[in-house]
């Protein structure tokens, strides 16, 4: 496990901040669509181009 993911999980261990990161998990997902879209979508552009 690296530096960043024990951090992680040792944080979540709070139930506070673990309220709080599951409160953003909707926005995350929402972004990551928004992104995975956008790149999917400049592909399309590079394969007709």
């Amino acid at each position: 496990m690296t530096n960043c993911e024990e951090y992680k999980a040792n944080a979540l261990k709070d139930p506070e901040v673990r309220r709080e990161y599951d409160a953003l998990q909707e926005e995350y997902d929402r972004t990551a669509a928004e992104i995975q879209a956008e790149l999917a979508e400049k592909n399309e552009h590079k394969e007709q181009g």
